[in-house]
């Protein structure tokens, strides 16, 4: 069944849909409720990828990409012998907590505009870090600028070797 649907994908590709088997972005919920598989989306693709493993693949899109089919029955037959694997699945995608760290930070803003912009800087400003952000009591400020430089106490040097000018 050589040959190519259109654009889209190859034949063989679309007997894989006609035989119910879907990549990965096509296992949505009515997929799952349809072949009676009592997951979430997102559990059932993290669990077809990291422990099922693709039953076939096929060329899709006029570049021919490689994309892999996954079969209901590889998933169910999994999860009958091995479980769900609920614990892993919970520890691989959650996130952990990004607690914030004591910081004291200096940077230059410009505050007007035109030749009345003035040049005003801030000075060992005190608050703490928490992800790429500085967070103090006038607001927080984006840590992705090559003009503001985060002391921590504990460490006393500038954070990521950026320079205050």
């Amino acid at each position: 069944m050589a040959g190519y649907d259109g654009f889209s994908m190859s034949n063989n590709a679309v007997g894989a849909y006609d035989q119910g088997k879907v990549p990965l972005s096509k296992m949505n919920k009515p997929w799952l409720q349809a072949n009676e598989i009592d997951l979430s989306a997102t559990h059932a693709r993290w669990l077809a990828k990291n422990h099922v493993g693709a039953d076939e693949w096929h060329h899709s899109s006029k570049m021919f990409n490689r994309t892999e089919f996954y079969s209901a029955d590889a998933i169910k037959d999994f999860v009958q012998e091995h479980g769900n694997k609920a614990d892993e699945f919970k520890a691989a995608t959650s996130k952990p907590a990004d607690a914030p760290t004591p910081a004291t930070a200096s940077w230059t803003e410009w505050q007007g505009n035109g030749r009345s912009a003035k040049k005003v800087a801030f000075n060992d400003v005190e608050g703490h870090v928490r992800g790429g952000w500085f967070h103090h009591a006038g607001g927080k400020k984006s840590m992705n600028g090559t003009h503001i430089r985060v002391s921590y106490p504990q460490q006393g040097n500038p954070s990521r070797g950026q320079q205050f000018q």
